[in-house]
């Protein structure tokens, strides 16, 4: 029985190989359609045989390969044939892997601010903001009655026989904490950012990626008292 080489119907590439069975008649082997009895040549690594006007030949195949050119943009090769041009990066360019750097510590900064805020909403900042203002003046001896009479009605509500400048006392506290602990914060994000912009290499990069991870986490468990 002869062996008939079987390859793809549409892109012409090659698929396995069977044994033909013989015409009865003809006594040739059957050639079914999408197939050949010609032998496809030996590949190598990124290469396939294909099947085309009526002979085999060897092509590129970089199917799945991903690169990046200088301009960012990102390339998955699908077809049989192309191939990555010289100019291929195999990593994003520096510019987007910065970009990428720059967002993460943006977000990293959020969510400790958030964390900081025990996930408050702009309303209760702003609350939180104006208690600290009223207990500064109420600390300073420049309140008006309309201050005393605030902070009176919530030691009433809290029910914990405070006095108006006792509360004032622990709200500016927790005011200087708060503001304390983010200003540290947008430093780092700041010095962090400034970093990123600095570097010049993808190796450089990394390990400062690595640092501030380190860093960071660090200062969040401290500032949370984890």
């Amino acid at each position: 029985m002869s062996t008939v080489y079987h390859y793809h119907f549409k892109t012409g590439e090659y698929l396995n190989r069977s044994k033909a069975c013989l015409d009865p008649v003809e006594k040739k082997p059957i050639v079914p359609a999408f197939a050949t009895e010609l032998k496809p040549p030996t590949t190598q690594d990124n290469e396939k045989a294909v099947f085309t006007d009526g002979a085999w030949q060897v092509v590129d195949d970089y199917r799945g390969t991903e690169y990046w050119l200088e301009d960012g943009s990102r390339t998955v090769i699908s077809e049989l044939a192309a191939t990555p041009p010289e100019s291929a990066l195999s990593s994003p360019p520096l510019d987007n892997l910065k970009k990428d750097a720059k967002d993460k510590v943006i977000a990293f900064s959020t969510k400790i601010r958030a964390k900081l805020a025990g996930h408050a909403d702009q309303y209760k900042l702003a609350g939180w903001n104006d208690k600290a203002q009223r207990a500064q003046r109420v600390i300073t001896n420049t309140a008006s009655d309309v201050d005393i009479a605030t902070l009176q009605a919530e030691c009433d509500k809290r029910g914990k026989n405070e006095s108006p400048q006792e509360l004032a006392q622990k709200q500016a506290a927790k005011g200087q904490a708060l503001a304390t602990a983010v200003a540290i914060i947008d430093g780092m994000e700041s010095a962090a950012l400034e970093a990123i912009e600095s570097k010049r290499s993808k190796k450089t990069l990394s390990a400062l990626l690595d640092q501030l991870q380190t860093k960071a986490n660090a200062e969040l468990n401290r500032l949370l008292g984890e």
